[in-house]
């Protein structure tokens, strides 16, 4: 299983030209105005082939494993993307470094690395390469593009893309499934402004079976139907459910196709084909990762002061317990070890921008579910990561 995609690195990529930061769910950057538009019809196909663009390299030191959990991460000292065995989360085992203008990278499999690029005038694409052999190609791609283009998820087999290309016009969702690519819907345009990084996230991901897509986002407006910012649709692109609005931090649970999202009254899930129903009343969860084992939600709270801490929503008994005080961004390596990154106060002297009332200590680490032992990591960042269906 993939870990779902909430892109807001990637939505920020194309109208800001920043990169994602490393294990970010979403970027805290201010956000550009609408500007260029994208190409109406960017070429496109799902699979890829030849050299991959834009100069990405994959450096490997031996064999791939495809039985065991894998993650895109960023080690401690190091900028430089790695791919890394994470069986024994606690000491990650470096397989690949992967060099070269690459943004919103995702592990699709083993064998298939997809990134975004963006150029002069925000025009850019998607592309992916198999770090083993270093081919690849092109995925998708357009000409210019505004504030959310290149935000993007693959499905559970890697055979459907999905992608968001923005112009002032508005916000295209797409589709590209065999060699087809198509625009399923238009939401409104982003108008200019900042963004509340506890309450703004754009999540766009394919349930872990396969059968439905979601894009949950708070940018657009209050649109409806098939130009709500909260969307479910089948593979065929009908859609399922459509808003209302105020919905966010949305994730798919770890297995099957339920999705759990955030609104005024806390926390809830939507069920096929239309169920909503309450799951934690008046909790403000912040950007929530489930297990690859479809048993737990890992999310960060505030508390009364500000510090965020760690907790774990059980998918079976509906129980939360806390893992960490002074600590956030949760993500499961594999299905028994949390990573999150160390966080405090804010001081009279930080600079924290937007991102307060807290700051990062530079510090993360994992804990172990089996044992409860919490231990210090050398990963500074996660991008992705990947567990092989059981």
């Amino acid at each position: 299983m993939r870990m779902p995609a909430l892109l807001l690195g990637a939505f920020l990529l194309a109208g800001c030209g920043a990169a994602p930061q490393a294990g970010a769910s979403a970027s805290r950057t201010a956000v550009a105005s609408p500007s260029a538009s994208p190409s109406p019809s960017p070429n496109a196909s799902p699979s890829a082939s030849g050299s991959p663009p834009a100069g990405v390299q994959a450096h490997c030191t031996g064999a791939i494993p495809t039985a065991d959990p894998l993650a895109l991460i960023s080690l401690t000292g190091s900028q430089t993307p790695t791919l890394a065995d994470v069986s024994d989360a606690a000491h990650p085992a470096a397989l690949c470094t992967i060099t070269g203008p690459a943004d919103a990278l995702r592990l699709v499999s083993p064998a298939e690395i997809s990134y975004a690029t963006a150029g002069t005038g925000s025009a850019g694409s998607i592309a992916s390469i198999d770090p083993s052999s270093n081919t690849g190609g092109t995925v998708a791609s357009w000409t210019a593009g505004a504030f959310a283009s290149g935000a993007y998820a693959f499905s559970p087999d890697g055979s459907t893309l999905a992608y968001l290309a923005s112009s002032a016009a508005g916000v295209e969702l797409h589709l590209v499934a065999r060699e087809d690519d198509r625009t399923i819907t238009t939401l409104p345009p982003v108008p200019g402004r900042g963004i509340s990084p506890d309450d703004d996230s754009l999540m766009i991901a394919f349930s872990p079976d396969g059968a439905y897509l979601a894009l949950v986002e708070t940018f657009t407006g209050s649109g409806t139907g098939a130009q709500a910012s909260f969307q479910v649709r089948r593979l065929d692109g009908s859609l399922v459910a459509g808003g209302p609005a105020g919905r966010t931090m949305a994730t798919w649970a770890g297995r099957g196709s339920v999705l759990y999202f955030r609104d005024r009254a806390g926390v809830e899930r939507w069920t096929a084909p239309s169920t909503v129903s309450a799951v934690l009343a008046g909790v403000v969860w912040i950007h929530p990762r489930p297990s690859p084992d479809g048993r737990w939600i890992a999310f960060t709270q505030r508390g009364d002061l500000g510090l965020p801490s760690v907790r774990l929503l059980d998918l079976t008994s509906g129980a939360v317990r806390q893992l960490a005080t002074g600590a956030s961004e949760p993500v499961f390596l594999n299905s028994s070890t949390v990573w999150y990154r160390q966080e405090r106060l804010c001081g009279p002297s930080d600079d924290c921008g937007m991102g307060g009332p807290s700051i990062t200590t530079g510090a993360a680490f994992v804990y172990d579910l089996s044992s409860g032992r919490s231990s210090q990591s050398t990963i500074a960042g996660v991008l992705d990561t990947f567990t092989p269906a059981r």
